[in-house]
């Protein structure tokens, strides 16, 4: 299937709302209530949402097939890790390594990044297909989002490459970035690997 990856400009945020629309009820019609979707919608995944995370160095990449927007990512380079905000695909497109490949697009956005690390709720089958792809859970997490909604998620990270290659550096790295999170944690609500970040204006 022919397909390209392109850069999301501004542009094309209110395309891309209406696309994250889509997509977060199909990904979570069944795991969460409309209510909750609706808010989350509302509140991260808005023209005025993409607008700030741009302004905070986040790149927004989008699969284009047949001229029409189906898929993107949301990611932002973190000290020497990359940070997946967001990755969604139609269903429509599953099953045809489509996925993959935005990841690897995201990848390569940060040649010098040494891991790529997201959060997934615990009951998304993404799960599943991110370990597959060689992400590990390293922790989780319950985050209070407001209006009496929490989201419950596994924090997972790749390791891509490391600079002496030996699983004595990889562990203390999987150590190090796990303190860092519980850290970052107890003074913002965090940023979310399946597409939720919390307003901080």
């Amino acid at each position: 299937m022919k397909y390209t990856i392109i850069t999301i400009t501004e542009e094309m945020f209110d395309q891309l709302e209406k696309l994250a629309d889509q997509l977060w009820h199909e990904s979570y019609g069944e795991l969460l209530s409309c209510g909750q979707i609706n808010y989350m919608l509302r509140q991260f995944q808005c023209r005025k949402a993409f607008e700030r995370q741009t302004r905070e160095g986040y790149i927004y990449r989008g699969l284009v097939i047949d001229g029409n927007l189906v898929g993107y990512t949301g990611s932002q380079q973190q000290g020497d890790r990359i940070f997946l905000s967001k990755l969604y695909l139609s269903k429509k497109y599953h099953g045809l390594g489509l996925g993959k490949a935005l990841l690897e697009d995201c990848i390569s956005l940060y040649p010098e990044c040494q891991a790529i690390y997201l959060t997934v709720n615990k009951y998304n089958p993404s799960y599943q297909i991110y370990r597959h792809l060689g992400f590990e859970v390293i922790d989780d997490v319950v985050t209070d989002i407001g209006e009496g909604y929490v989201m419950d998620d596994y924090i997972s990270i790749q390791v891509l490459h490391l600079r002496n290659g030996n699983l004595t550096e990889r562990d203390s790295y999987i150590y190090d970035l796990r303190q860092q999170w519980k850290k970052y944690v107890l003074f913002l609500v965090i940023p979310r690997a399946d597409g939720l970040y919390r307003d901080y204006d």
